[in-house]
């Protein structure tokens, strides 16, 4: 009987021995867990990372937040001139602000920049908005090369075979002196002593095709070139036929016969000539009545021109007989 006890006693304490104590449970402070991590979040290593400052956040934004683009205009600009930016979209801020070689350009909110603020070589930025919704563009302020605004070419030496002289008038946005490059092609072929503004009237002949090519230059950069295409007619007109120096008729005449190479329209003219003495100034043909004409020597110049300036004489001594 006592063994039954003694069992009975020993089972009771081992279940008491083994009953752990409660523990009172507790809410935890979710709002409070909450704020520190969105005040101070952690990064994988479980350390606490600082909140970012403005200037932090403005260095890292990407260009164009909130669907808003910013261009600026010209994209290639020089250092006279203007700069002006054009927002797309609705920025969070409307007024734009300038920077220059990283400094703030003060109390300058407009949407244009001028050259009073900057200088070849200058990084400029501009930004409009908020970090949100806004955009920045940044361009570096370049040479601008120069352009040719208009040439003239001496023609009428061409057609008279004497020297060519081509005068070129350019303009330069930068302010810079301006030197112009010369070269000239005869029937597509470069010469290259043939590199200033005159073209000696020793390289080229009637009928060449002539080239000039006009390159501005400001030290820095060439400008577009300018060229300029001459077809020089192939000859001036040459009087072939020849007169009779000596002549014994009623009437006196000639019929003048021209090569014209050039195929251009022909006049006539006498520049020295007997009294009453004609020519046609389409045909050539030359007349004279010769009906109380005294007989003796004189003196006869024909001129032929064509439309192109080209001009050929022919000068002689007609002797008249007595009339039979």
């Amino acid at each position: 009987m006592k063994k039954w006890w003694w069992l009975a006693g020993c089972i009771f304490l081992l279940a008491a021995c083994g009953e752990e104590p409660k523990k009172e449970y507790k809410e935890p402070d979710w709002d409070r867990l909450t704020k520190a991590e969105q005040v101070a979040p952690k990064n994988s290593a479980n350390e606490m990372i600082a909140p970012a400052t403005d200037a932090e956040m403005v260095a890292t934004r990407s260009t164009g937040q909130g669907g808003v683009t910013l261009t600026m205009s010209p994209d290639r600009p020089g250092d006279r001139g203007c700069l002006r930016a054009v927002a797309q979209g609705q920025p969070g801020r409307a007024a734009y602000r300038w920077f220059v070689n990283g400094q703030l350009v003060p109390q300058h909110a407009g949407a244009t920049l001028c050259s009073d603020y900057f200088k070849r070589g200058d990084e400029v930025r501009v930004s409009v908005g908020t970090i949100d919704v806004g955009a920045d563009s940044t361009v570096t302020i370049r040479n601008t090369p120069p352009e040719i605004l208009e040439v003239s070419i001496s023609l009428n030496n061409a057609l008279q075979n004497s020297a060519i002289t081509a005068t070129a008038v350019g303009s330069d946005i930068d302010g810079d002196e301006i030197e112009y490059l010369y070269q000239w092609l005869i029937n597509e072929e470069e010469d290259a002593v043939l590199t200033e503004s005159v073209l000696p009237a020793s390289s080229y002949v009637r009928g060449d095709k002539i080239e000039v090519v006009i390159v501005p230059s400001d030290g820095t950069d060439e400008g577009l070139a300018y060229r300029r295409e001459i077809v020089l007619p192939k000859g001036p007109p040459r009087i072939t036929s020849q007169p009779s120096q000596n002549f014994k008729a009623v009437d006196y005449i000639y019929q003048v016969v021209v090569e014209n190479a050039s195929e251009a329209v022909l006049s006539y003219r006498l520049e020295d000539a007997p009294a009453g003495m004609m020519i046609d100034p389409k045909t050539g043909l030359v007349k004279w009545p010769l009906v109380g004409v005294a007989p003796g020597q004189y003196d006869v110049t024909i001129i032929v021109t064509d439309a192109e300036g080209g001009e050929a004489i022919q000068a002689y001594k007609l002797n008249l007989g007595s009339a039979e």
